[in-house]
């Protein structure tokens, strides 16, 4: 089994609404996309850094 930590997210509604029109859009369950989203971000955040 992979090791998946499960954590709560509190997040407004009108952004929630938005995301899963994309996620749908793209394919993915929302949380997938929040998945996909934080994985770009550390990937563009560690080039930017140079780590």
């Amino acid at each position: 089994m992979a090791n998946i930590y499960q954590y709560p997210l509190k997040i407004d509604r009108d952004l929630m609404d938005k995301l899963k029109s994309i996620a749908d859009e793209e394919g993915r369950s929302v949380n997938k996309q929040i998945e996909f989203i934080i994985r770009q971000f550390l990937k563009s955040y560690e080039n930017g850094n140079n780590q």
